[in-house]
């Protein structure tokens, strides 16, 4: 905890842009943070159903009813799991995509060999009563059926026969002994020594339907669960495979991720996030690893060209094609690196962690920014800047959102503050940067003021490439640029205040006196640089303090406060 001597204590601290008081308006199209929150979209696992007749629609209601699934159990151990030689995990509900049977469900096959399994149970409803109609028509349809599903590797499959009310036969009239005769004839047709039939009695009997209900999604848990560790275990044996070859000619890396990132998906299925995320961040480090190794073959180019590169939003990961891309060997390593960071942000808004978030987005905004200034040869001017004021203002945007809507502990919820004040300070210095290269401010204190003023100033035909909308309309007039920069720096102010990090938000208010100043608002920057005049002193910041008091000294002499002038003037 820094310091709490600089008069700072008794600031009043408001989060959210929207009852933010004391900062100026911010520009029409920078949105409100305190607004519902967005979630990643996830997908649900599939479940596909075939039938003889239209018997699905008079089931319907009744099935979708009993979603999501309650309490699975999950009999396969968890590397991410505290209790590591546990072997059974409940899931506490799961949710299904409930879809009719096509072969377009099916994901084509990739160059490489490589696709996902997202489908994980297929069932056959039959309600056919008489024998002949089911030896001459049915057993055909469900054996075509059967050829192609047990074709697929990961895949569960049962023949569910619907009897009683939900049935009709053909004449009209239900002939319950046939009905058993067709069932078992199923059983004897279809024997495995897996039991793969089930019957789904249904009466008038609430009670009685809802027990054959049970035995059912009992049926559709277990083969879900048995599907999905299948498919784990499967990918898992191949991924290890691969991954020993990866010194050898012809290793690929984005093959390698697909295959990797596979596990991830089908955990995500399963909602053991912190699981999925175990290994994006394997992948992470193998990428480097990699990297350092071999470079970078199998990459198309480094990209950040194409329009809206600069305007990134991790938490949308549909922008472009991007697991095509990699199957494809098509990506480039900027999109990638914003792919694979993106999943692994989405997995942890879902463990509910938005500190987490903020502080790999600092990270990754600092450690990515260097590879962009390696390539800032290719790369539009302002770019850099528009890339990282997009990534932290987004990232704020998105954990507010969750934040808002959590119950957290005051120490953790002041650890939260303390990084997202950080990702607005961030932001904060792109507009610094972006606002002295196009001469709409000054700091002398700013590190990288000197090598921007000495730079030839942005035309317009260099800006033009930011397509963020809020920098378009901040850079469109001094007024707008003013104003959001006030705005986000105040916020600032406001979040390290609230966490105790008063340095800091001394700091942002130095910077805030010289936006003032250089308005010529000499009231305002006063005001600000009197509180803190000889603070800077204490901590061994003298040539910090000799330029405020300077300027301190110019601002009472422009204001004609001659009472005050001649003390700061004789430093």
């Amino acid at each position: 905890m820094e310091s709490a001597d600089i008069g700072l204590q008794n600031c009043d601290f408001t989060r959210t842009f929207s009852s933010q008081s004391s900062a100026p308006a911010a520009p029409n199209t920078l949105q409100d943070l305190d607004s519902q929150p967005i979630w990643p979209t996830l997908k649900n696992p599939i479940l596909t159903y075939a039938e003889d007749t239209s018997i699905w629609s008079s089931l319907a209601n009744e099935f979708n009813a009993r979603l999501p699934l309650r309490h699975l159990s999950w009999q396969n151990p968890l590397r991410s799991s505290r209790n590591s030689s546990s072997t059974t995990h409940i899931i506490p509900s799961l949710n299904l995509d409930v879809k009719p049977y096509s072969l377009d469900l099916f994901p084509k096959l990739a160059p490489g060999g490589l696709h996902q399994n997202s489908l994980f149970v297929h069932i056959f409803l039959v309600g056919c009563e008489d024998m002949e109609y089911y030896k001459n028509n049915v057993r055909s349809k469900i054996q075509e059926w059967l050829n192609i599903v047990m074709t697929k590797k990961g895949q569960e499959w049962m023949i569910v026969y619907i009897s009683g009310g939900a049935v009709k036969s053909r004449s009209g009239i239900f002939n319950m002994v046939g009905s058993n005769s067709v069932f078992d004839k199923i059983r004897t047709d279809f024997s495995l020594k897996k039991d793969r039939c089930i019957q789904l009695k249904l009466s008038n009997n609430d009670a009685k339907d809802s027990e054959f209900w049970s035995d059912l999604f009992d049926r559709i848990k277990e083969s879900l669960m048995s599907a999905m560790i299948q498919q784990i275990s499967q990918l898992e044996e191949d991924t290890r495979r691969f991954e020993q070859q990866r010194l050898m000619p012809g290793w690929n890396y984005c093959q390698y991720f697909i295959l990797k990132e596979s596990i991830a998906f089908t955990y995500e299925l399963a909602k053991f996030y912190e699981e999925a995320l175990l290994h994006y961040d394997e992948l992470e480090a193998t990428f480097h690893q990699t990297l350092n190794e071999q470079g970078a073959p199998w990459f198309h180019k480094f990209g950040g060209v194409e329009t809206g590169d600069d305007y990134i939003d991790i938490f949308s990961l549909d922008r472009k094609p991007y697991r095509d891309l990699i199957i494809q060997n098509q990506i480039t390593i900027f999109d990638f690196r914003e792919y694979l960071f993106g999943r692994q942000c989405c997995l942890i808004l879902l463990l509910e962690s938005p500190a987490d978030v903020c502080q790999r987005t600092k990270t990754f905004a600092v450690t990515f920014s260097k590879t962009l200034t390696d390539y800032k040869v290719s790369l539009p001017r302002n770019f850099k800047e528009s890339w990282i004021y997009s990534l932290c203002m987004q990232t704020v945007r998105k954990c507010d959102a969750v934040f808002n809507v959590l119950t957290m502990p005051e120490a953790i919820a002041q650890v939260y503050e303390s990084l997202r004040a950080e990702l607005l300070q961030m932001s904060k210095f792109q507009l610094d940067r972006i606002g002295i290269r196009i001469k709409m401010c000054e700091n002398p204190l700013f590190v990288d003021s000197l090598a921007l003023t000495d730079s030839t100033q942005a035309t317009s035909a260099e800006t033009c490439f930011i397509s963020n909308p809020e920098l378009l309309l901040a850079i469109s007039s001094i007024e707008n640029f003013g104003n959001l920069y006030q705005h986000i720096t105040n916020l600032a102010v406001q979040g390290f205040t609230a966490s105790g990090r008063f340095r800091s938000a001394l700091a942002l208010q130095s910077d805030l006196a010289f936006w003032y100043f250089f308005r010529k608002n000499y009231e305002q920057a006063s005001e600000i640089w009197e509180i803190m005049a000889f603070k800077h002193s204490e901590r061994g910041w003298h040539f910090i303090e000799i330029v405020i008091i300077e300027r301190l000294a110019k601002c009472y002499r422009e204001l004609g406060r001659f009472d005050k002038y001649p003390f700061y003037a004789k430093f």
